[in-house]
């Protein structure tokens, strides 16, 4: 029976399937509102569709959706020095605290880390509070071993704060182990600042 259909009711079907296919009002409602970014993945897999086919689409729109994500992760992470009085413990002066937080990861590991390679005069020991750090990969753990090998080249100590023992359990495979006046991880600040005090030697 289908022989015996014209082929331009054929090719009206087809395009009305395409249409519906095409949610024109989501993809409108997608340009007007999504952020710039994810508008351009938009517009380049479509154009890649219309001009090439939806395989080329897919695989160049999966890789540039990875890219963004990456992207948007790293900006996420961040390091930020803090004051003994937002902690609620009260660290020697020779006792500088630092703040990570977001996802230790490629993207991300080194920006994270380098601000940690500038220290004060006089600092003895580094306090990273990593309980905001949700996870970490083999870049983050050789860029933390770095940091760890260059601050303690200087005479200066390192203790981690608040890493998930499945993490911790990972630093210490890495090569990033214990070692009295070098490096400690500990579970909260309070712990922290006990260590650094037995480390400099402070009583008070």
């Amino acid at each position: 029976m289908l022989g015996f259909v014209p082929m331009a009711a054929l090719a009206a079907l087809l395009f009305i399937i395409a249409w519906n296919m095409s949610e024109a009002r989501h993809f409108v409602h997608t340009l007007k509102s999504a952020p710039a970014s994810d508008v351009s993945v938009l517009v380049i897999c479509f154009a890649l569709t219309v001009i090439f086919d939806m395989v080329i689409a897919v695989a160049v729109g999966i890789g540039l959706a990875a890219a963004l994500f990456i992207r948007r992760m790293a900006q996420l992470t961040h390091t930020q020095r803090l004051a003994a009085p937002d902690t609620g413990e009260h660290f020697p002066p020779e006792v500088t605290l630092y703040k990570i937080t977001g996802p230790l990861f490629f993207g991300a590991a080194e920006k994270a880390i380098a601000t940690l390679r500038v220290i004060d005069h006089g600092v003895r020991v580094v306090v990273l509070d990593m309980r905001d750090v949700p996870s970490l990969d083999t870049t983050a753990m050789v860029a933390l071993e770095s940091l760890r090998r260059e601050l303690g080249e200087q005479g200066v100590g390192v203790i981690f704060v608040g890493l998930p023992p499945r993490m911790a359990l990972k630093i210490k495979r890495a090569g990033i182990k214990r070692e009295v006046g070098t490096l400690a991880v500990v579970s909260n600040l309070a712990h922290a600042e006990r260590m650094a005090r037995r480390w400099l030697g402070d009583n008070r």
